[in-house]
């Protein structure tokens, strides 16, 4: 007879699971009931804001909630800041995943509390191995990362954890031999087998309805076990010419950088550019507060030669930080070793005294004994460390192996991370052969340093901008320069509110950009509704004729501003303005709106 029983009670928790917390929020009555993605985002915020203030990466006080230490990290590079909430939606959508899953290990339900923490265990080592990699794919680790937080939390909701041991962690995740045989009745809207009411003695605790979870009055107890558990998670993973072409790679980019950051809070006070070789030592080639000189100078650089073995590096290095202010960064370009390596200390030692971040760009195939390269064509470190790595070691600097495809993008990637530029696009244009010669497009309050890039303009002089005013060229704020053959960028500086016009001379094919600086930014998710009810992250490309839901963040809306609807740009069909309803979010203004896409869409502009 007890066998008789046993094997009952297990049939009903294989039939009857429980639910576990809801993927995402709930409405209405439900509202305040705690759900995955605010365990996860909540602890990440805090596993992140307790690293950023042990380790003092900026300056908070004693009064900054941990909560709003990543904030303040980014201070005005909403751009950072964007990319920052990329990666953390990501890892939330990788937990809200799970509930889809049918096994029931994944839930801790059915008693297979040992397979769920085997499960948990087994992936910590396989993410393990992953960080060691020399090349980590991240965004399966932020996949494996999201199954793990997701068992963990569902612990504390389909266990007796909380009951026994109130709010605390459980660190070891092991099996507890002691359940009760109450539990056979979970409770809540799947449990038949009890008429969809409450099962005495069930451990529901999902919801903060009495109705559907026995143990509502242990929910937000179930909350913050499972919060402070995922933080513990994450915050244990934490230890887990010379140059012939790419110099034409390093100019472009440094181009991109100025013109991003010019006029901006975080663009820098001086720009140095100062040159080395053999035989000639170093060559101080500007000084200047101006971008747009230094743009005009990195244009004059020629190319002597080519692969020089070896080359004043040290002396150019030495000049610069000599030149340059205290606390600034250098950029550093190279394809030889340093001829001068006895100066290593002297570099070392000066650019500490002046607190200088060093970012050391090393060519792949530098020529002389620095790199080689073996038959299989893969690169190899030297046995001894050359005196590049020994300068970036020495200084806290950063040292970064490139070939000329990636040099741009790899600049581009670490210089917003120095020089953070809130970008916002405010428009695109493509102007055809025989097509209208004048766009319009709006400025408003919120917006400043305007830059326009036009693709296929023979000269600056094709191009012409006007405000409400009338042209802006040749005005003081407005900067002006043309890159050949076909690219003239124009940034104007605290531009006046109102309606913009570009104007094309001749009929040659345009691509127009417009972007500003701004500090209020958003992110989107498009989502679509699953079985259960609930919406989920889609899986690939959204298609056509499929109704979605698009949530949308916003950030730094000014006081007393709102959003109040989003343009859908699309390839082949009319461009869509759709109004968006607010929801409740936790670091942000989130919206949504539901839609049936007519065609892909291509851009979203709020």
């Amino acid at each position: 007879m007890p066998i008789i029983r046993a094997f009952i009670w297990v049939m009903i928790l294989k039939i009857h699971p429980s639910v576990g917390f809801p993927p995402d929020a709930l409405t209405g009555s439900a509202a305040f009931t705690k759900h995955h993605a605010e365990i996860t985002r909540g602890a990440i915020r805090i596993a992140v804001g307790r690293y950023i203030k042990d380790n003092n990466l900026t300056l908070i006080d004693d009064t900054t909630d941990v909560f709003d230490a990543v904030k303040t990290l980014f201070g005005n590079d909403s751009d950072g800041y964007e990319k920052f909430i990329e990666k953390e939606t990501d890892i939330i959508e990788n937990v809200k995943d799970q509930e889809k899953s049918k096994e029931a290990y994944i839930h801790c339900n059915s008693e297979q509390i040992e397979l769920a923490h085997n499960h948990v265990i087994k992936l910590r080592k396989q993410i393990a191995v992953l960080a060691q990699s020399t090349e980590p794919d991240l965004s399966l680790i932020r996949k494996m990362i999201g199954k793990c937080i997701y068992t963990i939390q569902a612990f504390y909701s389909g266990s007796n954890w909380v009951e026994m041991n109130g709010d605390s962690v459980y660190k070891d995740f092991e099996t507890n031999d002691n359940f009760d045989q109450g539990k056979c009745g979970f409770g809540g809207s799947t449990d038949t087998e009890n008429g969809f009411r409450t099962a005495k003695g069930g451990i529901n605790k999902d919801r903060l309805d009495y109705t559907y979870s026995p143990h509502h009055h242990l929910h937000y107890k179930a909350f913050y076990s499972a919060r402070k558990a995922t933080e513990q998670f994450l915050i244990d993973q934490d230890d887990t010419g010379s140059i012939g072409d790419e110099i034409e790679e390093v100019r472009k980019a440094c181009i991109d950088i100025i013109t991003n950051v010019f006029g901006t809070p975080n663009a820098p006070s001086n720009y140095i550019l100062v040159t080395f070789n053999d035989p000639v030592k170093h060559m101080h080639r500007l000084t200047t507060s101006n971008g747009l000189e230094m743009i005009s100078a990195l244009g004059n650089i020629t190319v002597d030669g080519g692969f020089d073995c070896p080359e004043y590096a040290m002396s150019g290095l030495e000049k610069a930080i000599e030149l340059c202010q205290e606390q600034s960064t250098i950029f550093f370009y190279t394809d030889a070793p340093a001829k001068d390596e006895a100066e290593r200390d002297t570099v070392i030692n000066a650019a500490e005294e002046k607190h200088i971040d060093l970012q050391l760009f090393v060519h792949n195939e530098t020529c002389g004994p620095l790199r080689k390269k073996r038959a299989t064509e893969r690169t190899k470190r030297d046995v001894e460390p050359h005196v590049y790595s020994q300068v970036a070691e020495g200084t806290g600097g950063a040292i970064y192996r490139f070939n000329t495809s990636l040099l741009g993008e790899l600049m581009i990637q670490i210089s917003e991370e120095i020089f953070p530029s809130a970008t916002a696009i405010v428009d695109t244009f493509e102007l055809r052969d025989g097509e209208t010669n004048q766009i319009s497009f709006p400025v408003d309050s919120m917006l400043n340093n305007v830059k326009i890039t036009v693709i296929g303009a023979t000269s600056a002089a094709d191009v012409d901008i006007e405000s409400p005013l009338g042209s802006i060229m040749t005005a003081v704020t407005t900067s002006v320069y043309f890159k050949s053959p076909d690219k003239v960028v124009v940034s104007v500086l605290y531009p006046t509110t109102g309606i913009y016009k570009l104007l094309r001379t001749g009929n040659n094919y345009w691509y127009a950009n417009i972007t500003a600086q701004t500090s209020v930014d958003f992110h989107y998710l498009m989502t679509e509704e699953a079985e259960d009810g609930y919406f989920y992250r889609i899986s690939g490309k959204p298609i056509v004729g499929e109704q979605y839901r698009i949530y949308l963040t916003v950030y730094d809306l000014p006081v007393g501003m709102d959003a109040s609807g989003v343009r859908l740009e699309t390839n082949d069909s009319p461009t869509n303005n759709l109004d968006i309803t607010e929801v409740a979010g936790d670091f942000g203004t989130t919206y949504f709106v539901s839609t049936t896409l007519s065609s892909d869409v291509v851009m979203y502009f709020i």
